[in-house]
């Protein structure tokens, strides 16, 4: 059975129990980060941490990029948090994937390292 015919057929399934059960049927929409902040704590060290929303949480993945470059999982509550060295200025990005790579829109902050 094609790929196609499966998704219809799943589709269709969810649509009648919801139909059954009287309960709304959600779409997976793309993580939403709903906080970002950066601290810094001593010498090159920088605190990173905030909140993603989903509605699978435990598949979402945090991915930072610029002056800091590595991907974390989130807690079970939907935090993240990560001490990073930082050796020189610029700016963090930081962006949630879930499970089916959607993206949630990017989060930045400048480090400025003295």
């Amino acid at each position: 059975m094609s790929q196609i015919k499966r998704g219809m057929k799943l589709l269709f399934a969810i649509i009648a129990i919801a139909l059954f059960t009287g309960q709304a049927v959600h779409a997976n929409d793309p993580p939403e980060i709903t906080s970002f902040n950066v601290q810094h704590l001593v010498g090159d060290s920088w605190w990173l941490h905030g909140t993603v929303d989903d509605e699978f949480l435990e598949a979402v993945r945090v991915h930072f990029s610029g002056v800091v470059q590595t991907a974390i999982s989130i807690d079970a509550d939907g935090s993240f948090s990560i001490v990073a060295t930082v050796t020189s200025s610029g700016i963090v990005d930081v962006v949630a994937y879930d499970d089916i790579l959607q993206a949630s829109a990017t989060e930045s902050d400048y480090i400025s390292v003295e």
